[in-house]
């Protein structure tokens, strides 16, 4: 398997906590053993480790992308931080359809901040694609669970 659809598979499966936390936490459907409650909180739990792990990739990017501007550089590590903390304040300080809601907004910034880096080249085009559908379900889930 190569790495597209390597990324793909993960990233796939990646969406199957969003999709069955969100139904269970909605009751629109029953895994035994799961309560709503506990899969609300799950949700959230997992939404901010997402957030993070996407906001690890910024990281990663002011790091070791080659910049033709020194002063890119910090900028890009510092809006890497500012989503995991985003996450944390959800999980930490609002109440559940607010940390849901933040949690899908954080997402869609993210995908943002990507898009206006599209023109540096610093992924596939093919990961870009991923990523946007990745992000709809996603933050679909988590807003799903926030007003159903």
């Amino acid at each position: 398997m190569n790495l597209e659809d390597t990324a793909h598979s993960l990233g796939y499966g990646g969406l199957i906590p969003f999709i069955a936390l969100a139904l269970v936490s909605t009751d629109t459907i029953a895994l035994p053993g799961l309560t709503p409650v506990d899969a609300l909180a799950g949700l959230i739990a997992y939404g901010a480790i997402i957030v993070s792990f996407m906001a690890a990739l910024h990281w990663t990017h002011g790091l070791f992308a080659p910049w033709s501007e020194p002063a890119v550089a910090p900028k890009v590590l510092l809006w890497s931080v500012i989503p995991a903390l985003a996450a944390w304040v959800a999980i930490w300080q609002l109440p559940a359809r607010s940390a849901l809601i933040a949690l899908a907004a954080t997402l869609a910034a993210i995908l943002y901040v990507d898009h206006c880096m599209r023109n540096e080249q610093w992924f596939p085009e093919w990961f870009w694609r991923l990523r946007v559908k990745l992000t709809c379900v996603a933050a679909a889930s988590l807003l799903f669970a926030a007003f159903v």
